[in-house]
């Protein structure tokens, strides 16, 4: 797999979190940051699986206690539908159970939802090698979604 070695532009981004006040502190961060442009919000996890296949993005931040449909659960389906893109899982409750069965589902790091600037940063840079934009050639999921995924996006 070839890797870009610059960074051209901002990375495409989907900031998925349950509460509006954790999605509007997680843009904020992205923002004072730079590189990042969010170009898609969700409140719930079949929302940001549907909205991962509609505007591809190249990183994914996924609350693990989005409702309707999880982090966890939602991490392969994003994968599927966004082939390429890079998943971190926003875990709550100081447990690092979720973000280990995040990874196995195929996010590439995890940290707590509420952790300060600095914690999230380097979450994304443990996610994100140093100057990568994305895979010249998308790399197909590890993990299939559950086949009750490909219905309950066709319900919507």
């Amino acid at each position: 797999m070839l890797h870009e070695t610059v960074r051209p532009r901002p990375l495409r981004t989907l900031v998925a979190a349950a509460r509006l006040t954790d999605r509007e502190r997680i843009v904020r961060i992205l923002d004072r940051a730079g590189g990042y442009d969010v170009v898609a919000e969700a409140g719930d996890g079949r929302t940001a699986v549907r909205i991962a296949g509609e505007v591809d993005p190249e990183l994914v931040l996924l609350d693990q206690q989005l409702p309707v449909v999880d982090g966890i659960d939602a991490t392969p389906a994003v994968l599927h539908r966004a082939p390429g893109a890079v998943v971190v899982l926003l875990t709550s409750g100081g447990s690092d159970a979720g973000g280990v069965l995040a990874v196995r589902h195929g996010a590439r790091a995890h940290a707590p939802l509420d952790s300060p600037a600095e914690v999230l940063l380097a979450a994304l840079g443990a996610a994100l090698p140093r100057g990568v934009v994305r895979a010249t050639t998308p790399e197909p999921a590890t993990a299939a979604p559950p086949p009750w995924w490909e219905a309950m996006l066709a319900e919507s």
